[in-house]
Order: structure tokens, then C-alpha cells, then sequence
């Protein structure tokens, strides 16, 4: 068998030797800028410090809740059974309401708008929240704010724009516009985060709602409605079908309470016509009506027990949301530290110059060998 040699050249090694010149070499070259990397640092650092001084405080307005939604045994006392009656189906059939589902439902158009319309004062002006976030926004100069680039280009028809009604139906393509920049506001995007937030626990599933801003009554305000919004949407979807299986009940019983009421009063008005006359008719009709009368109970006494079932069924379906802790006033201000942001990025700008003074030595040794 041919034996097959393999040979290696010492020359591709780096000794150790090698290695310690080649620090001490890059090390010179660092030293030499010595002074450069720290005046780097120090001017990176002091931008970074006054920068982060300058910013005005931000205020987080923090609401936790919980949502107990167990659905419950939707047959209980046979409520299937009432509903097949008039033609429907069961009661029961979803499952659980999971928390996700509250997550998404919070950053829909139909939740931000349900409260942005919410007549709320706020430092003696009493107008739609919707109002307030846009005075706000043209305050710190984020409304309507043109591109650097675009400084040429004509203000937007939405700088001095106010709603001045809540009929969305009867919005106009201007109203409609402001509308869909609020709600982009306040859900946000993937590259820039809105005004509302909104998390939970999964071992706890206790959940959080979160607005900041620069103003704390209006983060404290936002907070505050948003939840409103989601609350009275979420149970009102909840327990939809089993209002309308209610509504039918209670309707039924109502139209059998009227008409056995009727009859009641035509019985009482024959016998009070009738005096000392009786004739057989007479009695044929009171006799008619008497059984109507006593069927009417019968009706009623089982309407008035399916209404108790579906009002039972329409109890037990409504999730309860119970606040935990609401915001409030005053809320504490959030903002950078002076300190911090000037020492991290005092070394970071030096840490920046030290790759670059690296990197042109390790480029200038390459051209330089060839």
C-alpha cells in the first residue's frame, strides 16, 4: 500500500514570540493616540450626558387587572332545551377567552376610538381625549411633523385640526385621516413604539396596561379609557348570544303577561255586564275564558322559569374583570441619568475610535506587505 506524507510548513505558525511583538505593536499604535481616544470619549460622553439632561421626563401610567372568564356548565337547568324551543342552539360552545386575544383587542382601531372620544378635562379644557393626545403631540412637535428633507413641502391639512363631533359615520375623509394618525399613535408600529402597551404574566395572568407620555394627566387619562374601552367591548362580545337568548325570553314572557292580563280584564268586564242575566253563551265565554286564563298561568309560570335560566346563563357567561391597581396622580417621572449616559458612552466613543485605529494599522500592514 502507498504511504501517502503530508508536509507542513512552519511558516504558517505564529510563535508566541510573534504574537507578544505583534501586541506590543498595536499597542504602540494605541498609544500614540492616546490623547485622540480620550478626547473621543470625553466629547461622546459630555453630548450623551447634556443630551440625556435635556430630555424631559417621561410618565408611565401603569393599570393591572385580571379576567375571570370560566364559562360555566352552559347546559345548567336544561337552557339547551329552552333555546331549541324557539329554534336556536345551545348556550355553551366557546372555549375559555384567552388572554392573547385581550392583547390583540387592545391595539384595534375600534378600542383606541371608543376611547379617544371620551370626553375627558384635562387642565381646565374639557374636550374629546382625541383632542388632548393632538394638542399634546403639536406641543413637543410630533404633529403633522414634515421629514428633515421636506422642509419645502406645504403644512399638512391636519396642523391645526381639532374634531369637533363624535358621529364616525358622518366622518369626513379629512376626520378619517386625523383618526387613522391617532390610532398609529397610540398602538405604534415595529419600529416605533406607541403610546399604550400591554403585557401579562403567564404564570400569574394577571395583566397590564401601560401609557407614557410626556404629560402625566394625559398618560393617566389614556390609561384609564383604553381600559374602559376594552372592558365594556370584551364583556359585551362575551356574552352576545346568550343578551339575545335573554332578550327573546324576557320578550316572550312580557307577551304573555300582556295577554294574559286581557284576559283577566274580559273576564272581570263579562261578569260585571252579566249582573243578574246569565244566558248560555254567556257562560260558553266565561267558561272559554277561564281555561285561557288558567293556561295563561301555566305559561307564565314556565316563562317566567326559562327567564330565570337564561338570566342565570347570561350571569354565569360574563366574564368579570377585576382592576388590581389603577394609576395615580402624581406619577413619578422617568429620565435618563446624566452620569450613567455619559460614562457608557464616553466608552463607547473611545471604544469606536480604539476599532478603527485597529483596523486602518491592520490595512495599512496588508498594502504595505504586498
Amino acid at each position: 500500500m502507498e504511504e501517502k506524507y503530508y508536509s507542513h510548513d512552519s511558516s504558517d505558525e505564529i510563535t508566541l514570540k510573534e504574537l507578544i511583538l505583534k501586541i506590543q505593536e498595536y499597542w504602540s499604535e494605541l498609544w500614540k493616540y492616546k490623547w485622540w481616544i480620550i478626547i473621543c470619549g470625553f466629547l461622546v460622553g459630555l453630548f450623551m450626558g447634556l443630551r440625556a439632561y435635556t430630555t424631559k421626563p417621561t410618565y408611565t401610567a401603569n393599570l393591572t387587572f385580571m379576567v375571570n372568564d370560566d364559562d360555566g356548565n352552559s347546559s345548567v337547568g336544561g337552557i339547551g332545551a329552552i333555546l331549541g324551543s324557539f329554534g336556536l342552539s345551545g348556550a355553551g360552545g366557546k372555549g375559555k377567552h384567552n388572554l392573547d386575544k385581550i392583547l390583540s383587542l387592545s391595539k384595534t382601531r375600534k378600542i383606541s376610538q371608543n376611547a379617544l372620544f371620551e370626553v375627558v378635562d384635562m387642565e381646565g379644557n374639557n374636550t374629546f381625549l382625541a383632542n388632548h393626545i393632538i394638542t399634546y403631540k403639536d406641543s413637543i412637535g410630533e404633529w403633522c411633523k414634515k421629514p428633515f428633507y421636506g422642509f419645502w413641502l406645504k403644512d399638512s391639512e391636519l396642523k391645526d385640526y381639532s374634531f369637533s363631533h363624535d358621529s364616525i359615520r358622518l366622518f369626513e375623509k379629512l376626520d378619517n385621516q386625523a383618526l387613522m394618525v391617532l390610532h398609529s399613535i397610540i398602538i405604534g408600529s415595529k419600529n416605533n413604539p406607541g403610546m399604550i402597551s400591554s403585557s401579562y404574566d403567564e404564570e400569574t395572568g394577571i395583566m397590564q396596561l401601560t401609557s407614557t407620555s410626556k404629560n402625566p394627566t394625559l398618560s393617566l387619562n389614556l390609561t384609564k379609557k383604553i381600559f374602559q374601552s376594552i372592558h365594556e367591548y370584551y364583556v359585551k362580545k362575551s356574552v352576545e348570544k346568550q343578551r339575545y337568548t335573554y332578550d327573546l325570553v324576557k320578550e316572550k314572557t312580557d307577551s304573555i303577561q300582556f295577554q294574559l292580563s286581557a284576559d283577566e280584564y274580559s273576564l272581570a268586564n263579562l261578569k260585571d255586564t252579566q249582573r243578574a242575566i246569565f244566558q248560555n253563551k254567556d257562560n260558553l265565554f266565561e267558561m272559554r275564558l277561564k281555561g285561557k286564563i288558567k293556561m295563561g298561568y301555566a305559561a307564565l309560570g314556565k316563562a317566567l322559569e326559562n327567564l330565570e335560566i337564561a338570566d342565570f346563563s347570561l350571569k354565569n357567561k360574563t366574564p368579570f374583570i377585576q382592576t388590581i391597581d389603577e394609576p395615580l396622580l402624581p406619577i413619578s417621572p422617568e429620565k435618563p441619568s446624566f452620569v450613567k449616559s455619559a460614562i457608557i458612552s464616553g466608552f463607547l466613543g473611545g471604544f469606536l475610535l480604539i476599532i478603527f485605529i485597529i483596523l486602518r494599522k491592520i490595512l495599512r500592514d496588508t498594502l504595505a506587505a504586498e
